[in-house]
C-alpha cells in the first residue's frame, strides 16, 4: 500500500503541498498544518502488517513495527529535550502512522544559502566557525549516545539569519539512533560516499565480523566532509577497485588527499577521524579541542556564534512533539 500523493491530499494532520520524491528507503514531500510548512518523509518500511496474513507472519512484522515506534518514539523524545528550538540541529517534531506506512515530520528548512561545493569558497575564518558550530551541534547529539548516521553535505546547511550572519543547520534526523539501539540494517538510512565502514560492514549481514557501531561512525563522516567542506574536493580513492571510501579502507586501499590544502590543524585531526578503526578516531569532543585554534588568524566577520557561544550547552527545548497512531484505517 502506497499512500496517496495528490495535492491536498490529507495524511494524518498534514495537508500535502507538492508530490512525494523518492529517496533511498524513504519518499518526501512538503506538507502543511495550521498553516506553517513541513518536511513530511515516508518511510518504505518497515510496513504496519494487515490483519489477513498469518498469525506467525503477522507477529514476526508486528515485533519489528513495535521496535521501529519504540525507537522513533525514544529518540523524538531525547531530541526534545537536548535540541533549542530554532537552534542548529534541526529537530523531528512529529512521528506517527497512517494506515500500514510511517511517516516522519520535520521543520521546514528554506533552501540553503551557500550549497555545499561553495562552501570552500568562504574565508578561512568564516569556514573555522562553521566547522565549529557543526562539531558543536554534532557533540550535542553525541553526549546523549546518538548517531546521527546520515551525515554528508547536503545535511548541512548554510543559512543566512534576520541580523545578515550566516550559521550552520544539521538536519536529516529520521535515520539516526542510540549506541544502544541499533535499528536493522534494512532500516538503516545512510549515503554510502560518507558512510563510516563499521555502517558497511553491518549492513553487509556478515555474521563472521563483530561489528559495534558507535557516534565513531559519525566521526569518520566529518572527516570526509570537513576536507570537502575546506577544500572544494573530495578525498579520493581507486574508484576503479573501490565503490566508496569505507569500502577502499575495509579492503586495504587507501583514501588520498593533499594535505597542503588545508591547515595543518585541521588535516592532522582529519587524518585521525578517518582511521578505520573506531576506536582509535577521537571522539567529537576531542576533534572540537583539536580544532580550536582553527581559523584564529583570521577572525570571522558576520558569522553567528562564537567560541564561547559555540561551547555552551543548549537550553531545554519546549517544542511540542507528538508521537500517535491511527486506528482509523487498520487496527
Amino acid at each position: 500500500m502506497i499512500s496517496s500523493t495528490g495535492l491536498g491530499d490529507k495524511i494524518g494532520d498534514y495537508i500535502l503541498s507538492t508530490g512525494f520524491s523518492a529517496v533511498g528507503n524513504c519518499r518526501w514531500a512538503i506538507v502543511t498544518k495550521e498553516g506553517k510548512s513541513y518536511f513530511l518523509k515516508e518511510f518504505l518500511r518497515p510496513k504496519y502488517p494487515p490483519p489477513y496474513l498469518k498469525d506467525e507472519v503477522r507477529k514476526q512484522k508486528l515485533d519489528r513495527c513495535r521496535k521501529f515506534e519504540r525507537h522513533h518514539k525514544r529518540l523524538l523524545s531525547n531530541l526534545t529535550t537536548i535540541c533549542i528550538p530554532g537552534g542548529n540541529i534541526v529537530a523531528p517534531v512529529d512521528f506517527f502512522r497512517f494506515g500500514l506506512i510511517y511517516y516522519h515530520v520535520s521543520p521546514k528548512v528554506d533552501a540553503a544559502l551557500i550549497k555545499p561545493e561553495e562552501f570552500s569558497t568562504l574565508t578561512e575564518g568564516t569556514k573555522a566557525i562553521l566547522i565549529k558550530t557543526v562539531i558543536n551541534s554534532i557533540e550535542i547529539l553525541h553526549r546523549s549516545h546518538i548517531v546521527h548516521c546520515d551525515l554528508k553535505p547536503d545535511n548541512v546547511l548554510i543559512h543566512k539569519t534576520a541580523t545578515e550572519n550566516l550559521v550552520s543547520k544539521v538536519i536529516d534526523l529520521d535515520g539516526a539512533f542510540f549506541e544502544d539501539d541499533v535499528p536493522d540494517p534494512d532500516d538503516m538510512q545512510f549515503d554510502q560516499q560518507y558512510m563510516a565502514p563499521e555502517i558497511l560492514l553491518y549492513n553487509q549481514k556478515d555474521v563472521s565480523k563483530k561489528v559495534n557501531l558507535s557516534t565513531a561512525a559519525d566521526v569518520f563522516s566529518l572527516g570526509l566532509i570537513f576536507f570537502e567542506f575546506w577544500t572544494g574536493i573530495r578525498v579520493q580513492y581507486d574508484r576503479g577497485r573501490f565503490g566508496d571510501p569505507a569500502s577502499t579502507l575495509i579492503e586495504g586501499g587507501k583514501l588520498s588527499w593533499d594535505r597542503s590544502r588545508v591547515p595543518t590543524v585541521l588535516g592532522d585531526t582529519i587524518e585521525a577521524m578517518l582511521n578505520l578503526e573506531p576506536a582509535v578516531r577521537p571522539s567529537i569532543i576531542q576533534v572540537g579541542k583539536r580544532l580550536s585554534t582553527l581559523g584564529l588568524s583570521k577572525p570571522a566577520m558576520g558569522v553567528e556564534g562564537s567560541d564561547r557561544t559555540l561551547a555552551s550547552s543548549p537550553s531545554p527545548s519546549t517544542a511540542k512533539v507528538s508521537i500517535r497512531f491511527s486506528k482509523n484505517l487498520v487496527r
